[in-house]
């Protein structure tokens, strides 16, 4: 299976590297080079990757195993994503040549002001900010009515169907592998920083860190998740926006000091982008426009690398050290600008036409030095921090259809605020 559409979300690695992937047709994992006979599903958890397999073998399209997948995703990767974020999803329907791009990340509450976070802005104040964790860090949640919404306008199967395999895995547990063990001993070490995480923060605690201790090897998750599962299979994007869930919800993030409030919860609705297009020859990328910020950053980390490569002589193979240190130095550029002009064009200017442009990028590959790396002010006036609390995931089939997924919750475990009374099985 080839595709001459190159096709990418918000996160720029998305379009350069893979990590768990379950195939039709395939028996192991494959080699880079491997060409698919029918479909693939890629995911940062094999029993995520499967969910969505599970979709295509019963007839359903990209759209059902990209919800089916992400939904199982949020409940055996809840420190990457879940019901409590958002996301960015791109599906091309190869049959009608066309993209279409949801955006359905979260929201600010309507209660939200500029200046809430203003007075904790002094790097050197000791004290975490409210934005970080805690009630006052919780923005109004998409990642339901998106997936919801998306379903209807491209799935096949049954909003019961695509989320069974997630709640399968919510009832029966997933055996913790090294990566959980890495994110819980993180956020533990964080529990330790801040003695009072302890109580204010207990739900997360008792739920999805073990009570406290380490998980070894051999030992099970079981996801809180099944019983706001069921509701959402019962009842749709109303089974989490409204009813129970969504009082629960507010129940919670008000006692933790923060103001989502009902309404916010049921008018959410995801919006619909148009992508941002970028021709080379025969390969067009496609991407998410603003607020996703990695569309552009991924253009403009093109646009630079072949600026650079046509400037500076060197090995052409993608596997030297001369092309590594020249796509470093792209996508160093790239985020520089992605932290200092990146946002949500909404409510805020963004020069997007300009970061995309083929001069700006020639501009860039004449500061790239082809022998060393420049200083880190060279690149930006700002740094991103590390990243965290964000998942992608990639769906091909045999026609071309695809889709290409990125979802978060910001930073590990979101804002640590756990809404805890819909979680007893029915």
């Amino acid at each position: 299976m080839r595709s001459t559409v190159v096709w990418s979300h918000c996160s720029v690695f998305a379009l350069l590297c893979g990590q768990v992937a379950s195939a039709i047709g395939q028996e192991a994992v494959p080699a880079v080079d491997t060409i698919y006979q029918h479909a693939v599903v890629a995911a940062d958890h094999p029993a995520a990757s499967a969910a969505g397999v599970a979709m295509l073998k019963q007839g359903g399209n990209v759209v059902d195993a990209a919800v089916a997948t992400s939904f199982a995703l949020s409940v055996v990767r809840p420190a990457s994503s879940g019901l409590g974020g958002g996301g960015f999803l791109l599906f091309w329907n190869a049959k009608t040549k066309t993209v279409h791009c949801y955006d359905y990340r979260e929201r600010a509450p309507a209660r939200a002001t500029a200046a809430m976070f203003g007075e904790e802005d002094d790097p050197k104040s000791p004290r975490e900010s409210s934005s970080v964790h805690g009630g006052l860090a919780v923005a109004v949640p998409g990642e339901v009515a998106g997936l919801c919404q998306i379903l209807a306008n491209h799935g096949t199967l049954s909003l019961a169907t695509v989320l069974e395999p997630a709640i399968v895995l919510a009832r029966d547990g997933v055996e913790v592998d090294p990566h959980d063990r890495e994110i819980q001993a993180e956020v533990l070490d964080d529990f330790q920083k801040h003695p009072d995480y302890t109580q204010r923060f207990e739900p997360l605690l008792k739920l999805y860190l073990n009570g406290g201790r380490r998980w070894q090897p051999g030992d099970r998750f079981h996801s809180p998740l099944g019983p706001v599962l069921e509701e959402i299979a019962r009842h749709g994007a109303a089974g989490f926006h409204e009813g129970t869930v969504a009082s629960a919800i507010v129940d919670a993030v008000t006692s933790a000091g923060g103001i989502v409030s009902l309404e916010d919860l049921r008018t959410q609705r995801p919006a619909i982008r148009e992508p941002l297009i970028r021709q080379n020859g025969h390969r067009v990328l496609y991407t998410m426009p603003p607020p996703s910020s990695g569309g552009i950053a991924l253009i403009e980390t093109w646009n630079i690398l072949q600026a650079a490569e046509d400037r500076l002589t060197g090995p052409r193979d993608r596997l030297s050290a001369h092309y590594t240190h020249l796509l470093a130095e792209s996508l160093q550029h790239a985020f520089a600008d992605r932290a200092e002009f990146l946002g949500d064009a909404d409510f805020a200017p963004v020069p997007s036409a300009r970061l995309t442009s083929v001069d700006y990028a020639r501009a860039l590959a004449r500061r790239i030095d082809a022998e060393r790396t420049q200083p880190a002010d060279t690149y930006g006036r700002f740094h991103l921090p590390d990243d965290s609390g964000t998942t992608h995931l990639s769906i091909l089939d045999a026609e071309g259809n695809a889709v290409a997924c990125t979802e978060t919750i910001n930073t590990l475990f979101g804002s640590y605020v756990v809404a805890t009374e819909c979680r007893q099985w029915n």
